[in-house]
């Protein structure tokens, strides 16, 4: 029996033999080492690219960034069709950003994107500009969110009217927000700043999970006007609902005792502040001061005022006024010469209450020295 020959495959006949195979192994590895140093070239300048828009503030040089995008086709691509908008904003070129957006394909807007533009129209208090923007993002279809809503109530609120008040009111209300404790706040505000107090406690009212801070704003509406009776009720109601006040509601709580009968309440008030700590706090002390100062109740002014360990010019005009309103001008003029012994630097009400003082206790000899 006679065997047949084997066939011979390519490789016995050493097409591939060692030296061969080994050099297509090298030319593939040197062309995989190729394709990754060119992906981590391109992932540094997107790095690069992606930094510079993210810290840039100045419109031409925005611009230029842009031209760069465009060029490499990276415009739409993501983060950079997102951070676009970012810089143009912070570069306050408004146009710019909203056109960037505008001029994005419906599929890749979204409602983070055109919140850049919001959140910058807000710092700016652009209220109008906010409700422009808002009609044409909803024309493109893009649902606003919790973010949209604040942004347009913190645009509004340094220079608020009763008709974009009560719009934002209707716009909360629609996306069920009214109820939120950052939300309604500010909403609330925005209705004290227009004089409707009414509106504005029944939106404080609504509110759900109060915290300290809705709390404090209303009572801090009621102060500015004037109704100082449920500013304190309000900080009762607070610690009921076991809400621990903060130093701007003891604050508020203070500057809200202004009623003749009211020194006990004022009393109450303080012996909170000790038991929350805040005795020594150079705001809450100074509006203590302040308060006893108005009662004429001096030893509680001096006392509070001794327990501060660092008094700026503002509490020691509190002090200063205190003893010379309550006609104490010897000690106002002491505490003046103290104030100036322990180093701090007084300013025009200092030397007002200071020489009202000298005036009333004939001493023009102190105050010629002064001059």
């Amino acid at each position: 029996m006679i065997l047949s020959r084997p066939r011979l495959w390519p490789w016995h006949r050493g097409l591939f033999h060692k030296r061969n195979f080994t050099a297509n192994l090298a030319s593939s590895q040197l062309q995989e080492e190729e394709e990754h140093d060119r992906s981590e070239e391109i992932r540094l300048i997107k790095a690069d690219l992606s930094s510079f828009l993210r810290t840039c503030r100045q419109s031409y040089h925005g611009k230029l960034l842009h031209y760069r995008l465009l060029s490499d086709g990276l415009e739409l691509t993501a983060p950079f069709r997102s951070l676009l908008v970012l810089m143009y904003t912070n570069c306050s070129a408004f146009d710019d950003a909203h056109a960037c957006l505008a001029l994005l394909p419906q599929t890749l807007q979204n409602v983070f994107a055109w919140n850049f533009l919001f959140k910058a129209l807000a710092r700016q208090g652009l209220c109008h500009e906010a409700f422009c923007l808002y009609e044409d993002m909803v024309a493109r279809g893009v649902v606003a969110n919790k973010v949209t809503c604040r942004s347009m109530l913190d645009a509004c609120i340094s220079n608020p009217i009763s008709s974009s008040v009560f719009l934002l009111h209707c716009l909360t209300r629609e996306f069920g927000l009214d109820t939120d404790p950052s939300i309604g706040t500010v909403l609330a505000n925005l209705y004290g700043r227009i004089g409707s107090l009414q509106d504005a406690a029944k939106v404080f009212d609504l509110i759900l999970e109060k915290d300290v801070v809705s709390w404090t704003s209303m009572m801090l509406i009621y102060v500015q006007h004037g109704n100082s009776e449920m500013a304190i009720r309000l900080f009762e109601e607070m610690q009921v609902e076991a809400i621990v006040p903060d130093r701007v509601a003891f604050i508020c709580a203070v500057t809200a005792c202004d009623k003749p009968l009211a020194l006990s309440k004022a009393r109450e008030i303080h012996s909170a502040v000790v038991e929350n700590a805040l005795e020594a706090d150079i705001t809450v002390g100074t509006a203590l001061v302040s308060m006893y100062g108005k009662y004429k109740s001096l030893t509680d002014a001096r006392t509070t005022f001794h327990q501060m360990a660092q008094p700026n010019v503002v509490t020691w005009n509190a002090v200063i006024g205190a003893n010379f309103q309550g006609g104490m001008e010897t000690k106002a003029i002491y505490f003046f010469h103290r104030m100036l012994i322990e180093g701090a630097l007084p300013n025009r009400e200092t030397y007002i209450n200071f020489f009202g003082a000298c005036a009333s206790s004939e001493g023009l000899a102190e105050a010629m020295q002064v001059l």
